[in-house]
């Protein structure tokens, strides 16, 4: 089972990210798909992104440019951290209030 964490600071390049279709026949698709931005720079410091891709993990996919023809259609909910081997479920624990009553 892999952990995808909200998205956070910091940046998403070369990063599996979870991507979710809005326009996906049946309801959202979800994908997994690698983060690509071609920047530009600017003056200064800063730099605007020129084209962002999402390159599919499987070859047979074509990649997913992210511009205003696909606006609103692809979101970018997390990236993966890490994956887990089992999680354990916690049984007969019980709630207590905090001031203790």
């Amino acid at each position: 089972m892999g952990y995808f964490p909200l998205q956070g600071a910091g940046g998403r390049e070369s990063r599996i990210v979870l991507v979710e279709d809005r326009e996906h026949r049946g309801g959202p698709g979800y994908a997994l798909k690698k983060y690509h931005s071609v920047k530009k720079q600017r003056e200064g410091e800063t730099s605007d992104h020129e084209e962002i891709w999402l390159h599919s993990l499987n070859s047979d996919d074509p990649p997913i440019k992210l511009d205003r023809e696909t606006e609103g259609r692809y979101w970018i909910l997390g990236w993966f951290v890490g994956s887990v081997r089992k999680i354990a479920r916690v049984r007969g624990h019980k709630f207590g209030s905090i001031d203790g009553e």
